[in-house]
């Protein structure tokens, strides 16, 4: 491992090129740092660690279309920046420094008509994304954010699944990604309430990092914030933990399913509880080719859970939970993208605002057997460990206290996927926001883009 380049979106609420809807002033923290010794498989940290030849190392954080500035050259230690404005950043990190690097991107406002909370990890680029979020209600509005860390211009062929209509070959709508460059587009999700969008973005000439927006105004009352991260690729079966049920008769719960192909599609939902899995009502459902469809999921019991989600042909999947909303009608909103099981290890900084009455659980999630090694580390660099074993369809929690600055999970035996749940309680209503645990380079790099320097 030479070299990492992670790809964080900025403040997705500016960068649009249409001057007829309005962007709000929003900050953003980005955190980046490497993983103790302590998390890195035995045979890596041999490699890395401060006895191996040429252990020095670089991490820093380049917002897009500035000039790099040196960074810290000890693991353990962080890099961060706050980004406002239509911007993003890239996290580079060199020598020993890329085994095990994660970053973070956190943004929380409690403020009127820009209240959410969105925690996200920062993306190697991909080739390939699928992203679902959104809905057609009144006030809701997409926007697709992408951004490309290399030095050529990247072309981005954006595609539109919905609810009502399948794709025309020709509906895919070309993006050309400047390169260090980053745009923002809406995304139409058609006017008929209920829609449902699942976005395929694909490229030529090169990755870019893609993200997705959902906001939902309602008039003057907030009623979610969220930036999520692609899904897992089309596949006959999805794992998605770090799946909410809030308490309260006017929170909901639902998966969205989208058919990439032209086959009907045969789906089937199983929640992986703490106490094993629980078959729902809603556990068999039909959807159409080159269509989505929003399953809510009423009887899904109160809590954190993860869901199975089984079809007879591909799909792509996402569970959004909405909280009970307060007193002003305002509330919270959350995705989950469904992950693919966990290889070598995965991390998530948790650093960023979070006023105490704020709660971090990391959830592990398993259809088989299995095992992981969860590290934390503490704000003192005190390190605890601890070994979680899962008998399989089943879930895990650890808690996350105030005083934790970073998570990071080791799959021992099976396949083990991951998330981290934020739930801020406030009386304007209660807010979430869902970070799944992205797979981390160790001894490989994770892509061969070459980030631009200025």
């Amino acid at each position: 491992m030479t070299s990492t380049v992670l790809v964080c979106p900025g403040p997705e609420q500016q960068g649009l090129t249409d001057a007829t809807v309005p962007e709000q002033v929003q900050r953003v923290t980005v955190t980046a740092r490497s993983s103790p010794l302590a998390a890195l498989p035995a045979e890596v940290a041999a490699q890395v660690g401060p006895s191996a030849a040429g252990a020095s190392g670089e991490l820093l954080i380049v917002p897009t279309g500035a000039t790099p500035a040196a960074g810290p050259s000890s693991r353990g230690s962080d890099a961060d920046v706050v980004l406002e404005g239509a911007q993003g950043a890239v996290v580079q990190a060199r020598g020993p420094l890329a085994a095990g690097v994660a970053a973070t991107q956190v943004h929380l406002s409690l403020q009127e008509q820009s209240r959410g909370l969105e925690v996200t990890p920062c993306l190697p680029p991909a080739e390939e994304s699928w992203l679902l979020a959104g809905g057609g209600q009144a006030g809701r509005l997409e926007r697709l954010v992408l951004l490309n860390p290399g030095t050529d211009p990247v072309t981005a062929t954006v595609t539109v699944l919905d609810r009502d209509r399948s794709p025309d070959p020709r509906d895919g709508a070309d993006v050309v990604v400047p390169g260090g460059g980053r745009m923002v587009r809406l995304i139409d999700a058609g006017t008929e309430r209920g829609s449902a969008p699942a976005v395929r973005v694909s490229t030529a000439g090169g990755p870019v990092a893609a993200f997705l927006a959902d906001r939902w105004l309602q008039g003057s009352t907030d009623r979610g914030l969220e930036l999520t991260t692609p899904t897992s690729p089309p596949a006959r079966r999805q794992v998605i933990p770090g799946v909410v049920r809030a308490a309260g008769s006017d929170a909901r719960t639902r998966v969205r399913v989208a058919v990439p192909g032209a086959e009907q599609a045969v789906v089937q939902i199983r929640a992986l509880t703490r106490q094993g899995p629980v078959r729902l009502q809603q556990d068999v459902t039909l959807v159409s080719g080159g269509r989505t469809q929003d399953i809510e999921v009423s009887d899904l019991p109160p809590g954190r859970h993860g869901l199975e989600v089984s079809s007879d042909v591909d799909v792509v999947v996402a569970a959004s939970a909405q909280t009970e909303p307060g007193a002003a009608g305002a509330g919270g909103l959350a995705w989950s993208p469904a992950t693919p099981p966990l290889h070598g290890m995965a991390g998530l900084v948790l650093d960023g605002p979070a006023p105490e009455q704020t709660g971090r659980v990391l959830q592990l999630t398993a259809v088989q057997p299995a095992a992981a090694e969860v590290v934390v580390v503490d704000d003192d660099g005190s390190v605890r460990r601890r070994r979680i074993e899962l008998t399989g369809q089943d879930t895990s929690e650890v808690a996350l206290g105030q005083s934790s600055r970073d998570v990071w999970v080791r799959p021992l035996a099976g396949q083990v996927h991951a998330a981290v749940v934020w739930e801020l309680t406030d009386p304007g209503g209660d807010l979430l926001a869902v970070a799944p645990l992205p797979g981390l380079p160790l001894l490989r790099p994770v892509t061969s883009v070459e980030p631009v320097l200025p």
